[in-house]
């Protein structure tokens, strides 16, 4: 790698991760947002791991940057905000379709991650989203496993995989007013 790329990588992450995005902005049209760093962080992980909310707002407007890119531990940005506790990161990554169900290099999903890190907020953004505590890890372990450290995560864990156990069953049975009580809607007469 050259000097005067190396000096471009180095300025571009350090904006990213300082939140300067006048500077990220100058480097832009210079071409620079394809940057990552040696752990292959790309600069949408950098900003989402330093919780800089414009500076992700920017590069996920910019059609180049990919929301759902894997570092070299297969970590996307949306795990660095579950390990973080990044809430309005995550809800934003969310919502710009970033991939809750991506697994890193050891089978963990964003979920896993903020079970591990005790990240209640972000855990419910995802089961909202439709991510779903019964997918395991590549040792085979759940999310409640890694929560143990985290009684109000495990809670929240748990009290989920009931109630969609719950639903699942009425569903095999028919029983529309069991689902939509599971899925807390108004019953209908």
């Amino acid at each position: 790698m050259s000097r005067s790329v190396l000096a471009r990588s180095t300025t571009v992450l350090k904006a990213c991760s300082q939140g300067d995005l006048g500077q990220l902005k100058l480097m832009a049209k210079r071409g620079a947002l394809q940057q990552k760093c040696q752990a292959g962080n790309s600069l949408l992980h950098v900003g989402a791991r330093s919780g800089q909310l414009e500076v992700v707002q920017f590069l996920l407007s910019n059609r180049q940057v990919d929301v759902n890119v894997q570092n070299k531990n297969g970590w996307t940005p949306l795990m660095w905000t579950a390990i973080t506790g990044q809430v309005e990161l995550a809800e934003l990554l969310i919502q710009a379709a970033s991939d809750i169900y991506k697994r890193d290099e050891k089978g963990m999903t964003a979920l896993m991650w903020a079970a591990k890190h005790g990240h209640q907020e972000i855990a419910r953004l995802l089961l909202n989203a439709g991510e779903h505590t019964g997918r395991k890890d590549f040792a085979g372990r759940l999310a409640s496993d890694h929560a143990q450290q985290h009684a109000a995560m495990l809670a929240l864990l748990e009290a989920t995989a009931r109630v969609n156990q719950r639903m699942l069953v009425a569903a095999q049975r028919n029983d529309l007013k069991k689902v939509a009580k599971c899925l807390g809607e108004p019953r209908r007469h």
